[in-house]
């Protein structure tokens, strides 16, 4: 839902509106109300989806604000419409928010009806803040038209950050140490008060900035997660007729990371974070540990021409040692402006994913989704994106761009790369002056 510093309903919206044949989008400020509207027709096959999105703001005070957003999308005789209001009051070094609001979506059925909240309390001061927050998604929730980033209805999520900083002497080595900590719950939405929380994590942060612009970062968690059976009531062993799969019941444990920055060079720039600890295996719902390592690094050999390099490690294990998925993604950037209105940007990442068989941990035999024998798994793939952008004068700009997706049956094996898909865009822009 669109929070208190939203008001463009266009830049959410966009996610859903996937082929749009119509649209318009009006924007607006009388005294303090703002005003934003945005109407789409999205062509979809059998009938067309209608959207209509639109924020209300006032402001008052110096920062403060109040707002409502609403938000339909019709398609046929099936409709989702979302209404709700937010608040945001600030002063001194604290604000204060609330939202509240409901989706009701009919499909094929009865209209579902579902309530979305938010409660939240921040202080931002130099040495010590704070972000107390709790927030809810009923079952069923839907925003058919954008405006929610979480996937997950039906729960009740809760967090309490702590922040403090101190800072060094003028010339110190140590030019200011933060330390980050707090705990974070999710809850079921209809089980909230009355049971435990399904998942949570404890975790604490602590940052070194040093002389030279140089970083330092420590970070220490523990989560758990209970597995609930219900997740797992497709599952069988053996065969489609085998007999029901029951989870581990929960998972508890440790995780460990550092990280190095380096300073912001004239022509360069890294980072490298690695970690360790137990990790949740939700396939098979049991425990397991994870490694991963991250780096990064931005080279700037003249003005025009930026390079960025990033890459990602990660390997699942089970406690038995064996591996049961593991992660690499290369990934590169290279951009050029040779004058201030021309750009042109060309992006390729690598990906290869590979997960094993999943077994049930006593008996070693293989595990059924919904009679489907769950084998051993892979991915291995390109992606290619190029763009180029010319900005003549300011409004006035011609985007041109590529995209390309390939893939192989081998891990890291170029020569047998085969193009699934390409895509492209052109966007053209003219600003009429006076």
């Amino acid at each position: 839902m669109a929070t208190a510093h939203d008001d463009s309903p266009g830049e959410y919206s966009i996610r859903r509106i996937v082929d749009p044949k119509a649209g318009l989008k009006l924007t607006g400020k009388f005294g303090q109300l703002g005003v934003a509207h945005l109407t789409a027709v999205d062509q979809r096959t059998g009938d067309d989806a209608w959207f209509n999105i639109t924020r209300l703001r006032r402001d008052f005070g110096s920062n403060s604000i109040a707002g409502v957003t609403l938000t339909n999308r019709d398609q046929g005789a099936t409709f989702n419409r979302v209404l709700a209001g937010d608040f945001r009051y600030v002063w001194s070094l604290y604000y204060v928010q609330l939202q509240y609001g409901g989706s009701w979506t009919r499909t094929n059925g009865p209209t579902i009806a579902a309530p979305i909240w938010q409660a939240e309390f921040d202080r931002t001061g130099r040495s010590w803040g704070f972000n107390y927050l709790i927030d809810g998604l009923g079952s069923g929730f839907d925003a058919q038209a954008g405006f929610v980033n979480r996937l997950r209805s039906g729960v009740i999520n809760a967090h309490a950050f702590n922040r403090f900083t101190l800072y060094g002497a003028r010339g110190a080595l140590l030019e200011n140490f933060t330390v980050f900590f707090g705990p974070a719950r999710t809850w079921n939405y209809a089980d909230f008060g009355f049971r435990p929380a399904l998942e949570g994590t404890e975790s604490a942060d602590a940052t070194f900035q040093l002389r030279g612009g140089w970083e330092l970062n420590a970070h220490g968690e523990r989560n758990f997660v209970n597995f609930a059976r219900s997740d797992y009531a497709p599952y069988t062993i053996g065969s489609a007729a085998g007999p029901a799969y029951v989870p581990a019941g929960n998972f508890d444990g440790p995780l460990l990371q550092g990280k190095v920055t380096t300073p912001t060079w004239r022509q360069a720039n890294a980072s490298l974070t690695a970690g360790y600890g137990r990790a949740p295996l939700f396939e098979e719902g049991v425990e397991g540990t994870r490694r991963f390592v991250t780096g990064g690094i931005t080279l700037r050999p003249s003005s025009t021409l930026r390079v960025t390099a990033t890459g990602t490690w990660v390997r699942f294990r089970r406690l038995d040692g064996s591996e049961f998925a593991r992660e690499v993604i290369p990934r590169l950037k290279l951009e050029y402006q040779p004058r201030r209105s021309l750009f042109f940007r060309a992006i390729g990442e690598y990906r290869s994913e590979r997960r094993a068989e999943l077994l049930d941990p006593a008996t070693g035999q293989t595990l059924y989704i919904d009679g489907a024998a769950q084998v051993a798994q892979q991915f291995n793939g390109l992606r290619l994106d190029f763009l180029a952008s010319l900005e003549p004068t300011p409004g006035t700009v011609a985007f041109l761009g590529y995209g390309s997706s390939l893939e192989a049956n081998r891990e890291f094996s170029f020569s047998r790369l085969s193009r699934q898909s390409d895509g492209f865009f052109v966007k053209l822009a003219y600003q009429l002056r006076k």
